[in-house]
């Protein structure tokens, strides 16, 4: 493999990375956002 070839890679696995964490940090958010509907709608009856 050439250096070019190398570098593409590697901004693939870089890209693929900040894919899977944007993935994570959105389902911890929707996770939270169901538990703080869920205590609100505890609170409110």
């Amino acid at each position: 493999m050439n250096r070019f070839a190398v570098s593409i890679s590697l901004a693939d696995g870089l890209q693929q990375i900040r894919i899977r964490q944007m993935f994570q940090a959105e389902r911890k958010h929707n996770k939270n956002k169901k538990a703080s509907e869920q205590s609100e709608a505890l609170l409110s009856n």
